[in-house]
């Protein structure tokens, strides 16, 4: 299990111990989890701090992107004969760790894989999701988050006071959709 955190959350006191938390909900035989880390910061001034790490968000998937494809290369890189990685992959986003997620992907897909991306997820558990609650819809970049899973779940919140505030925070960046997180997929 893949687990992609949100915003202002720093290694030690943040995602390293929500990660071993998760760990204990699962048999460790069976499933594993590795939080994947981009780089946001705890800054004093919570509307700056979401700001910076939207840019910092967008700025990572492109290292994820190319995660991706080398795991690709690697899995298909197996002597003839051998089956390529059959591990099931699952991934949970929190927060703005969907934006990671939908914009990894949508490189992954523009910069490697001709516009399309093959079905590599399990499952994808889009978490209190701080991306515009149109963003699977076709068409739109996180199409790729539907394209990539054979299953997609979308856990929202409609009294989610963070996600109503992040609506009035990106009014700056002239986007006044609703978020998925608080209100779940429009179509």
């Amino acid at each position: 299990l893949f687990y992609i955190h949100g915003f202002s959350n720093l290694p030690e006191p943040d995602i390293f111990p929500r990660a071993e938390t998760l760990q204990k909900m699962f048999d460790e035989n069976f499933v594993k989890v590795i939080p994947l880390i981009w780089p946001c910061d705890n800054d004093k001034g919570i509307i700056k701090d979401y700001w910076d790490d939207q840019k910092s968000a967008d700025a990572s998937s492109f290292a994820f992107a190319r995660l991706l494809e080398k795991f690709m290369a690697w899995r298909d890189k197996n002597p003839a004969g051998t089956p390529s990685c059959m591990k099931r992959i699952n991934v949970l986003s929190h927060s703005m760790g969907n934006r990671v997620l939908r914009e990894t992907l949508s490189n992954w897909a523009k910069y490697d894989r001709n516009g399309n991306i093959p079905l590599i997820f399990r499952n994808t558990f889009l978490v209190a999701a701080d991306i515009v609650n149109e963003s699977l819809e076709r068409g739109k970049p996180g199409k790729f988050i539907c394209q990539a899973s054979r299953n997609v779940s979308v856990y929202y919140a409609s009294d989610d006071l963070a996600l109503r505030a992040s609506k009035v925070s990106n009014l700056k960046n002239k986007v006044a959709s609703r978020r998925l997180g608080h209100s779940g997929p429009e179509n």
